[in-house]
């Protein structure tokens, strides 16, 4: 994997596609290193995926190695463009089958992301049998189920991937602990999170911080959120629940500062984020403001919580109205402050763009 790795940074695809051809013969490759052979997509500049696609476009590939150009010209065409299609959509996944059946993952995700959970459940189990050793597949599928209610499956898929990858039990560990906060099993939650803190895991941290503060250990919690904060400013979860912390500590103003932040970064996105600032308005005594981010909120998510609080729908939602609907959903929503709308469907499935995929024990 290395050397096929090497090749594509390089632009040697040809030689590239042999050597993957026969890691997959081998179950020798990961998903992960398959999806992205190149650098960082996080920090590789633009310039670097348009080269590759250039090269990649004017490379020679034998017929029975085609499979792997249509596949790779689509991941760098959605690293190119984000906003356009993901490789595995509509046309190609007819020739994503068999062992090339992995290639269908980032659509299976993007299909989660979506909230198609039906979809993204479908993919990831075809995707399972061409890759039934590899823990990533595992634990998206994994979370996917538990997305669609069938939480105890769910939950057996990361015990699935535990057992079978030793060099990634960090963050399979750091995975499932977010996800037993989603579902509001604090202190199962920490436990896990500890553990895998203790292993390294970077992504446990902030989890950890937030488990703390669910379990009514502000303290501790918000000493786990600044020191996740001291070593990656731009955590931007880890952002929300220590505003969350000052909120609920008294300090209203310093929530404030941290959620303008946020909401700047991605208004629409951040819903979480702008529940805690109205909630942060009401204690600074500024109504408008509050009522002004209320508004903003999606009205069929509140129509669910408050539906669910029995507070009915007042034509014009008072202080103590918005005040109730908004601290009783982040009570609902338990440990999920992620701003992903798939996340929504385990406390909220009736909120999902399209509802849960299936039903299970809980």
């Amino acid at each position: 994997m290395d050397c096929f790795r090497r090749y594509c940074c390089s632009g040697q695809y040809r030689q590239a596609f042999e050597v993957a051809e026969a890691a997959l013969l081998k179950d020798a490759g990961s998903i992960g290193e398959l999806c992205n052979p190149w650098i960082s997509d996080r920090t590789a500049p633009l310039a670097f995926w348009r080269k590759q696609f250039r090269i990649l476009s004017g490379s020679v590939i034998p017929r029975r190695l085609g499979v792997w150009k249509r596949f790779y010209l689509a991941a760098l065409s959605a690293l190119i463009e984000p906003r356009g299609s993901v490789p595995g959509a509509a046309g190609l996944r007819r020739s994503f089958t068999g062992r090339y059946a992995w290639m269908r993952f980032p659509a299976a995700c993007a299909s989660l992301e979506a909230c198609d959970l039906r979809r993204a459940l479908a993919e990831f189990k075809l995707i399972a049998r061409a890759m039934p050793y590899d823990w990533l597949v595992r634990c998206r599928n994994g979370e996917a189920l538990i997305c669609a209610g069938r939480t105890s499956e769910g939950l057996a898929e990361f015990e699935a991937a535990l057992a079978l990858k030793d060099t990634a039990r960090d963050s399979i560990e750091a995975w499932k602990g977010e996800m037993l906060l989603m579902l509001g099993e604090y202190d199962a939650a920490a436990r896990l999170l500890e553990t895998a803190a203790g292993h390294g895991a970077v992504f446990a941290r902030c989890w950890l911080g937030a488990a703390y503060f669910k379990m009514g250990k502000v303290s501790k919690a918000l000493d786990r959120l600044n020191l996740c904060l001291k070593q990656d400013d731009t955590d931007e979860e880890a952002k929300l629940w220590r505003a969350e912390v000052y909120r609920t500590a008294g300090k209203p103003r310093e929530a404030v500062k941290e959620l303008d932040f946020l909401l700047a970064l991605r208004p629409p996105d951040h819903v979480f984020a702008r529940f805690n600032r109205a909630l942060a308005y009401r204690a600074l005594g500024d109504h408008q403001a509050m009522l002004k981010d209320f508004r903003l909120l999606d009205g069929k998510l509140i129509g669910s919580i408050a539906a669910r609080l029995g507070l009915g729908a007042p034509r014009t939602p008072t202080p103590d109205y918005i005040l109730a609907v908004l601290s009783g959903g982040l009570e609902l929503a338990k440990g999920n402050r992620r701003r992903e709308k798939h996340f929504f469907n385990i406390q909220f499935p009736d909120f999902g763009p399209k509802g849960p995929a299936g039903t299970g024990s809980k």
